[in-house]
């Protein structure tokens, strides 16, 4: 059985997902990825992608820290998102490698948040196969 085009996004968080994208990064965003920019920690390509996906559009409920304090937030289904330095870590040791036209696999997938990041590496040209429970 092949599944190609399956995308489970909660309603709450489509709203964001589409639209969020388009409005200039929040100063709390920047801050943190030029913190891990100072640290060494990502490059300047990671820090361009993570800018481009928003990590507030797969939260849904921001709750006393925000979306950009660097620490796990919960999901839903008795999950986590990553904290953002996890991410960045990540994606950092992925950068070379996904390259547009390549296929990504995302087990684990929880928000969505690195299998977009994965999609935007790849570009339409590439495939992203997200796996997850609920």
């Amino acid at each position: 059985m092949e599944i190609d085009d399956c995308l489970f996004i909660p309603q709450e968080l489509c709203q964001n997902v589409l639209f969020e994208q388009k409005r200039e990064p929040s100063v709390q965003l920047k801050n943190l990825l030029t913190h891990f920019k100072d640290r060494g920690t990502i490059s300047q390509a990671v820090y361009d992608l993570m800018i481009k996906v928003d990590r507030k559009n797969f939260i849904n409920d921001e709750g006393f820290h925000g979306p950009y304090s660097d620490m796990p937030r919960p999901i839903g289904w008795g999950t986590t998102i990553s904290a953002p330095g996890v991410h960045a870590v990540t994606l950092e040791k992925l950068i070379g490698r996904l390259k547009p036209g390549s296929k990504a696999l995302d087990i684990g997938t929880g928000s969505g948040y690195v299998a977009a990041c994965f999609a935007e590496m790849v570009g339409k040209e590439g495939r992203v196969y997200m796996v997850d429970h609920i």
